[in-house]
């Protein structure tokens, strides 16, 4: 579906996280930002940013547009983690200050359907899978020079806080997403690698693939589940989740090709 290629790439997200101190879930956080605050706007610039399919797909929708448009013009796609999975990345304007594309003299543009790391900042989320197969989350703090932010606002927790920026709903699809590559445990194939993308990345897409061709787990499903599978990208994304893992058992251990 999209004419992206992989490329091997690292992780450039791993860097910048080790010289974050940890910050506890309960620990206090007083933290504000708004156009009152004199560095408003100032850290949407020379971002890198992470995206999921689930934050891709709050934002082309919220932009107005396909998938394919989205992720050819406002985003970076590369082989970044151990499997060579897609990730995607925000690219930021070509422009000396790099400024984030969706960035107005009035704030976020899409501020609705920010992604995730914008929703959390100050605050930078990290969730591994443990041996046990349970999902374990570690908090960061995030204090850039020029954010005067800290000390504004109320009292509450770092889970307060995420609470408060509606990262619930984009925490879940994140680990889904991350239950999804540490299924696989192996390197994908191109053929492998930009499968998963149209899945995942392109579920509108997708959909409309669906109707000239219906997988056989799709048929699985019942009537209705169907019918909402086809009509609806959320529940798309969510069979895609599925599908991929359902892949995965399919096909069995593989070795990355050219």
């Amino acid at each position: 579906m999209a004419p992206l290629t992989p490329t091997p790439d690292p992780d450039p997200g791993v860097a910048l996280l080790e010289d974050l101190p940890r910050i506890g879930a309960d620990e206090p956080l007083m933290f504000r930002c708004g156009p009152d605050v004199p560095c408003f706007n100032v850290c949407c610039a020379d971002l890198t940013l992470a995206m999921t399919p689930y934050d891709v797909l709050r934002l082309r929708r919220a932009l107005g547009i396909d998938s394919r448009k989205f992720l050819n013009d406002h985003a970076e796609v590369a082989s970044r983690s151990a499997a060579g999975f897609p990730s995607v990345w925000l690219r930021m304007l070509d422009e000396p200050e790099k400024r984030c594309p969706f960035v107005t003299p009035a704030g976020c543009g899409v501020y609705g359907d920010r992604p995730a790391p914008c929703r959390a900042y100050p605050v930078a989320r990290v969730a591994e899978i443990t041996d046990a197969g349970e999902i374990e989350e570690r908090f960061y703090l995030v204090r850039e020079a020029h954010c005067e932010g800290f000390g504004l606002g109320e009292v509450g927790t770092v889970l307060e806080w995420v609470s408060a920026q509606g990262l619930d709903v984009y925490n879940e699809h994140s680990d889904r997403w991350l239950r999804v590559v540490h299924r696989w445990g192996r390197a994908l194939n191109r053929t492998a690698w930009e499968r998963t993308l149209s899945w995942l990345y392109q579920v509108d897409l997708l959909r409309a693939e669906f109707v000239r061709h219906t997988p056989g787990l799709l048929l699985e499903k019942s009537g209705p589940e169907r019918e909402r599978i086809l009509s609806d990208d959320l529940a798309c994304l969510e069979f895609a989740y599925e599908w991929a893992e359902w892949e995965r058992g399919r096909n069995g251990p593989g070795e990355r090709s050219g």
